[in-house]
């Protein structure tokens, strides 16, 4: 979060295709390295919006795949389809399973759309409320109602839990923002 946070804020990139194959680790503890890397369809935003269908399939927002005969966005997309990412990779993260995932493109894209988690899988059984309702936060279909990255910052989940994981990235990982 606070990778991309620094890539929102201060860079004014939108990443585009943030996934798990994306984010690498540089070990030993402590201090590792997190990196966010793969930018090559990264692009910096002077405007609010950009509309090309670009990333993989499987971690993007349901608007960067509403292509037109052009293969571009039907309605401009910002900064919160990189939120709906990282909302993917954080289910994954929470319950080993990708939310909307098939073997077919097509079934992705129409899963995203309609936005329908289950919370009821037993993967979810010993995941908190608020863990819970952070994931559904990132991926709300409404970009509008969709946390942006600040916002993450403030969810109940992370939150309370701030004390915990501001120590453990002091201690474990190093700032090299």
């Amino acid at each position: 979060m606070k990778g991309l946070q620094f890539l929102h804020k201060k860079l004014q990139i939108v990443h585009r295709d943030l996934k798990l194959d994306n984010i690498l680790m540089q070990i030993p503890l402590p201090k590792t390295k997190i990196y966010i890397c793969d930018f090559g369809i990264a692009k910096q935003l002077e405007k609010s919006r950009t509309n090309t269908c670009v990333g993989t399939v499987e971690y993007s927002a349901p608007e960067v795949f509403r292509a037109n005969e052009k293969g571009q966005s039907d309605s401009p997309y910002n900064f919160k389809c990189d939120t709906w990412s990282l909302g993917i990779i954080t289910h994954i993260v929470l319950s080993g399973i990708s939310p909307f995932y098939s073997d077919r493109k097509e079934v992705i894209l129409k899963n995203a759309r309609d936005g329908r988690l289950d919370f009821q899988r037993k993967q979810f059984s010993k995941i908190s409320t608020y863990a819970k309702d952070f994931v559904a936060a990132l991926l709300n279909i409404d970009v509008g109602c969709r946390l942006d990255i600040d916002e993450c910052f403030e969810h109940c989940w992370i939150k309370s839990n701030r004390a915990k994981l501001e120590k453990f990235y002091r201690e474990k990982i190093e700032n090299i923002l």
